[in-house]
């Protein structure tokens, strides 16, 4: 019988809690609050002539690189000329001149990371000399170049500040000393053009970090790496 009662009581309860949960969301509906969403109109911020294959963002500065050589102004006026690389203040929709000029043949920046307050750059460009390619860690508040590296073609960077070094994803990872020393370049992968009809490159395209800070994930196009079969994640 008691078990009995206390059934009829929740059954009583029950709709007046309703009805309070009903009178609060009728309130706020009244007020706004839960129709507080994102806006979808798109700030006019300025826009460049080709894609963009990465971004980052230090402080109010936010880089995006990709391939692309114009920042223009929404109704089409031409702002600056650049080189894969672009700056804007992220408070005021700015361009800011302070990336740095990525030469060769058909540049492309692929891929960016923070190391601390500075932004790696990697991809497929030169620098000012035949040993400062495809890879640059600039200072993410001036634009100011830290550091070139004599690295190979890479799709992805992997910034280690704890342990001093930077990876770079190609064809093969290779590990660099942030002053710019290069340690070793090993798992290369490969692809096996008999399993597909379309062209795939083999390369690592993306790198993390694990929670132990000494092993690399690595997302690859690959079907082997070293010679043993491998495909779409390595260790």
């Amino acid at each position: 019988k008691a078990n009995s009662d206390s059934r009829r009581d929740v059954r009583k309860i029950n709709p007046a809690i309703l009805l309070s949960a009903s009178v609060v969301v009728g309130i706020f509906l009244a007020s706004g609050v839960a129709l507080a969403l994102p806006s979808e109109t798109p700030d006019q911020t300025p826009m460049v002539d080709g894609p963009v294959q990465a971004i980052t963002e230090v402080g109010t500065n936010v880089w995006i690189g990709g391939n692309f050589s114009q920042v223009k102004q929404r109704n089409g006026t031409l702002l600056a000329n650049v080189a894969n690389v672009a700056v804007f203040d992220s408070v005021t929709d700015q361009y800011l001149d302070i990336a740095p000029q990525l030469g060769g043949t058909d540049p492309k920046v692929f891929d960016m990371a923070l190391y601390g307050d500075d932004v790696l750059i990697a991809g497929k460009f030169a620098g000012p000399t035949s040993t400062q390619r495809n890879l640059v860690l600039v200072d993410g508040t001036s634009g100011r170049i830290i550091q070139w590296y004599n690295s190979p073609v890479i799709r992805s960077v992997l910034a280690a500040p704890q342990l001093g070094r930077v990876y770079g994803g190609g064809v093969s990872l290779s590990a660099f000393d942030v002053g710019g020393t290069k340690l070793w370049s090993r798992a290369t992968t490969t692809v096996d053009d008999s399993l597909r009809t379309h062209n795939l490159d083999p390369a690592y395209r993306d790198l993390e970090l694990d929670a132990d800070g000494s092993t690399i994930w690595a997302a690859c196009a690959c079907d082997a790496v070293n010679g043993n079969p491998a495909k779409a994640l390595v260790k």
